[in-house]
């Protein structure tokens, strides 16, 4: 996925929505891309379970912001006042409140068309367990069933 995203918001701490919410307005709709990291429960990647159990797990809650983007851009909104500080003035790395605040405008005349991703180097793409596929193929059913997209797995090979 390459996208030149209008907004891209780090909403990585408890009580997020992903670790990455971005948005991108094209034409009579808005992309919504949630993307969910996780580092490495070892220090090889590998088999393990929980490396996939946690960030598909994050990525399927996540799936209810499609329906609730007004409720998902005051989430962020409210996260960028209350967590900034003088260290880290802002949460946004590309655009602003203000944008964010056009978007939410125009999500009352446009479709939302939501991506998820997740990005976990626990996973091995040549050497995944029968447990993470079934794990990453329950995310993956549950959100096409659900928001009707697809997710995007970023792993290690």
């Amino acid at each position: 996925m390459e996208v030149n995203f209008d907004v891209v918001f780090d909403d990585d701490s408890a009580g997020e929505a992903a670790d990455l919410v971005c948005f991108k307005e094209e034409g009579d709709v808005i992309r919504l891309a949630m993307i969910h990291c996780k580092y490495s429960a070892a220090a090889t990647k590998g088999e393990r379970i929980k490396d996939a159990v946690e960030v598909c797990s994050q990525a399927v809650r996540s799936a209810k912001w499609k329906w609730r983007f007004a409720d998902l851009c005051r989430h962020l909104l409210g996260r960028e006042e209350r967590l900034k500080s003088f260290a880290r003035p802002t949460r946004f790395f590309q655009g602003s409140a203000a944008r964010l605040n056009e978007l939410l405008r125009q999500s009352r005349l446009k479709s939302i068309a939501a991506a998820v991703l997740i990005v976990q180097p626990g996973i091995s793409a040549t050497s995944r367990s029968e447990d993470q596929d079934m794990v990453i193929a329950a995310a993956m059913a549950y959100l096409k069933e659900t928001i009707g997209c697809d997710l995007q797995v970023i792993c290690s090979q």
